[in-house]
């Protein structure tokens, strides 16, 4: 699976495309020194489905970007040996490949290679280099980097434990769209889990979860509209949420919702 590209550069790139035409256009762009160009032919080849002569095709195209500078290319390339997708698998060469991007400022290249890094994949696990590295790529606009940040800071792994940091940088990743690092972010504020309890920032975060389509930050952010806790008491808000995300599938804490819901009692 392609790591989440970061930026406006690469977020029509990453999805695959049905047109076979599109492989030789971006080769030919390539070719004459277009290094966006250079990775969308690439990930056209990287997403073939079950092709892997495509699969390794691709390869060229991450590396020629990579190496002429640009970062995307490189967090690709990284991707590639780490799957071991057309190529063998090679912890190492996707370390450099991420450590080569994150110099070339792409926030996700640093996250990844902090991952590498912290989970020692065939490399000496280093939690000190990892959350640098994060710390570069959340100052990037990495979204994942500033979560992983966060929970580094919140277990207390490659630095001093600090529930506030930790919570702050989950709180961050959110703000950057990854949307798991939101339910943690607002339950720390909610719960009071290594940060003093802060209803109204876990409501804000659970909003902007929501907004993300997290249905659980949905739900809990609707259970504060019916409570009138870190928001101003509104069973209209709550219905309008329960009517966006519950749905017969959804699940029962939708039916404990609704119940909610109908007992909610009236304030003046």
């Amino acid at each position: 699976m392609i790591r989440a590209a970061t930026g406006a550069l690469l977020l029509t790139l990453a999805a695959p495309r049905a047109n076979s035409q599109q492989v030789p256009a971006a080769a030919d762009a390539c070719n004459a020194g277009d290094l966006v160009a250079c990775v969308a032919a690439g990930l056209e080849l990287y997403h073939a489905n079950a092709d892997p002569k495509a699969w390794a095709g691709a390869l060229p195209y991450f590396q020629r970007a990579c190496e002429r500078g640009l970062g995307p290319g490189c967090r690709y390339l990284g991707e590639q040996y780490y799957e071991g997708r057309g190529v063998m698998q090679d912890f190492a060469r996707a370390l450099a490949a991420d450590l080569r991007g994150c110099q070339l400022h792409d926030g996700e290249s640093c996250s990844a290679a902090g991952y590498l890094k912290q989970q020692g994949n065939g490399i000496a696990i280093d939690l000190i280099g990892a959350a640098g590295l994060y710390g570069q790529g959340c100052e990037q606009g990495s979204g994942s980097a500033c979560a992983r940040l966060g929970l580094l800071y919140r277990s207390g792994q490659g630095v001093i434990q600090d529930g506030g940091r930790g919570a702050a940088f989950l709180a961050r990743g959110c703000e950057y769209s990854e949307f798991w690092a939101c339910e943690m972010a607002a339950n720390m504020y909610d719960n009071g889990d290594g940060v003093p309890v802060d209803p109204a920032r876990a409501a804000a975060i659970y909003k902007r979860g929501c907004e993300l389509g997290l249905k659980l930050a949905c739900y809990r952010l609707g259970l504060m509209y019916l409570q009138g806790r870190g928001v101003p008491y509104s069973p209209k808000q709550a219905e309008e949420l329960y009517y966006k995300i519950c749905t017969p599938s959804t699940g029962t804490y939708c039916a404990s919702w609704y119940d909610l819901m109908l007992h909610s009692p009236p304030r003046q």
